[in-house]
């Protein structure tokens, strides 16, 4: 289809009917509208991480540097500034634009490890601190304690990698 000077495609649909182009439905000028953003799922999902981490409001929102106040609105679903959610995504373990994910109907992205919550969890595994000294079960759980929660999911991520290495490792072995 193409357009002509009277605000009409080839097909004879005219736009004076609207006044303004602008106003015409978005359909009939084949752009396809982005679904309106879902801000009630992502309250829902949010709930479900905070649960599944564990964490009070105020540890999250703390991690966030924003108020409890903020994150008790976006959990009831009401909109907040783009640069309010990329502060709560790694406070959640979601890698940027997690957010803007679920608002679009898909699923956050969890944070790749990093490098020095590696070192660490390989370290926790292998029973040795970073001085070198044995590491008991409750100094274990008491070092994942003081990690923030973006660290304390790197961690559980890093763990679960590992569990399943030595468990694919010992199905190989025969054992």
């Amino acid at each position: 289809m193409t357009w002509n000077d009277d605000y009409c495609l080839s097909d004879g649909t005219n736009f004076r009917q609207w006044g303004n182009i602008g106003a015409m439905p978005a359909e009939l000028y084949g752009v396809a509208m982005p679904p309106a953003p879902d801000h009630e799922r992502l309250g829902r999902y949010i709930e479900q991480r905070i649960d599944a981490l564990g964490l009070e409001y105020k540890e999250v929102a703390d991690a966030a540097r924003i108020s409890v106040e903020t994150l008790a609105r976006i959990r009831r679903g009401r909109p907040v500034a783009s640069r309010t959610y990329r502060k709560l995504e790694p406070a959640l373990g979601w890698s940027t634009y997690s957010i803007d994910h679920v608002l679009e109907g898909s699923e956050p992205a969890p944070l790749p490890p990093s490098e020095d919550a590696k070192e660490r969890a390989s370290n926790l595994v292998h029973g040795t601190s970073a001085r070198g000294s044995r590491v008991t079960y409750a100094a274990l759980d008491e070092k994942i304690r003081d990690l923030s929660p973006q660290e304390q999911q790197e961690m559980i991520d890093y763990l679960a990698e590992i569990a399943e290495l030595h468990r694919r490792r010992h199905k190989d072995s025969g054992g």
